[in-house]
């Protein structure tokens, strides 16, 4: 079973991987480097099976744990909706790949797809952090009937 700690390294290490994605898009030699199709497939569907996935399903299994916790599991299930649509985004880039296309077409999915990929991958660390608050929160919060005795 996954912890919460093992679950933000994940989350880390795809912030990473999207920002190490970037660079490649925005480097001086990125015509090269896109342009690399066997290269860049391994590449993107390596962020998928060794990032994304592995965040996805450790959140799968630290939303078990916790679930009765607190009231409302939406906040887990808005990361992992979001995990859902980053690892739908990089497959959208790596069809491209896959199929061989130019580097126009590739370059224009990179146009489309990487600001979504950061924003979906910045609002999963707002969300995950909320989820980190509420569940820290919940340990030092005193029980309502004791309130009033």
């Amino acid at each position: 079973m996954a912890t919460l700690d093992e679950t933000e390294g994940y989350l880390r290490e795809v912030e990473n991987a999207v920002r190490n994605l970037k660079e490649k898009y925005t480097s001086k030699q990125n015509e090269r480097v896109l342009s690399s199709h066997v290269w860049m497939s391994d590449y993107v569907s390596g962020i998928i099976k060794d990032q994304v996935n592995p965040l996805k399903d450790s959140l799968t299994s630290v939303k078990d744990s916790y679930v009765g916790d607190f009231k409302s599991s939406t906040q887990f299930d808005a990361v992992i909706a979001f995990c859902t649509d980053v690892n739908k985004l990089l497959n959208e880039i790596n069809t491209q790949y896959k199929m061989r296309s130019n580097l126009v077409d590739i370059k224009l999915k990179f146009q489309y797809n990487l600001p979504q990929i950061e924003e979906k991958v910045k609002h999963m660390r707002n969300r995950f952090n909320i989820i980190k608050g509420q569940l820290s929160k919940k340990g030092y919060e005193p029980e309502e009937d004791s309130w009033w005795g």
